[in-house]
């Protein structure tokens, strides 16, 4: 009898433990949402805004056979700042404005100063190496617009301006190390092909035909959405 009593007072309270049991309350803690987000840049739609930073030095050095040998050094940046839209998984059409600032001197005096800007629309095309790096190279035509002065002699100088169209070849390497950052590191010729004119009638300074060859080293920071 009292093992029968002892029995039915366990079922009784296994059966009033039950319910309690299955009532689960969490409180104090905090739900987060994680968003995945694609870290590849080489998808097409995406669009992409970007600054570059560029520069570039040339050395040059004439001995003639009388008379002293002469240097001439030339330092030049053309920064750039523009957009992109993915086309494809592999090109991207890009706008590009840029400054041109120019600074050559003849042993080390006579410094020529010239300053303009450019723009151009580009073409890239990407080879995916892994995900998130690529090379890339491709094309760019546009214009551009440059001013100097020139010394005319008695101390005074006459402004120069200049203009025509500007290509652009860049060559280089793409890391995307987050899910909206880029970074491209590689060179870029630029090419200046135009005339320049004297603004002031009657200064002695005819009309010029311009050839710029310009190599920079290039490094760009930008952001993709």
């Amino acid at each position: 009898m009292n093992l029968l009593r002892f029995a039915m007072i366990l079922l009784l309270n296994c059966a009033a433990a039950a319910p309690a049991a299955a009532q689960t309350r969490v409180s104090g803690t905090d739900f987060r949402t994680h968003r995945a987000r694609d870290a590849t840049l080489l998808q097409a739609g995406r669009a992409t805004f970007f600054i570059s930073a560029t520069g570039g030095w040339s050395y040059a050095s004439t001995s003639p056979e009388s008379g002293p040998s002469r240097t001439q050094n030339t330092v030049f940046s053309l920064p750039s700042l523009g957009g992109g839209y993915m086309v494809t998984d592999q090109i991207q059409i890009r706008i590009s404005v840029n400054g041109i600032f120019l600074l050559a001197d003849v042993d080390g005096a006579n410094a020529q100063e010239t300053y303009g800007v450019g723009g151009a629309l580009q073409a890239l095309y990407h080879l995916e190496l892994v995900q998130g790096m690529a090379l890339y190279a491709g094309l760019g035509a546009g214009g551009f617009y440059t001013s100097r002065h020139v010394p005319v002699g008695g101390g005074l100088d006459v402004g120069v301006t200049g203009g025509g169209f500007q290509g652009q070849v860049p060559i280089g390497l793409l890391v995307q190390p987050g899910a909206s950052l880029f970074l491209r590191g590689g060179i870029r010729l630029d090419v200046l092909v135009g005339t320049e004119s004297a603004n002031a009638p009657g200064a002695g300074i005819t009309s010029l035909s311009i050839l710029d060859v310009l190599t920079n080293a290039e490094l760009a920071i930008g952001f993709r959405i």
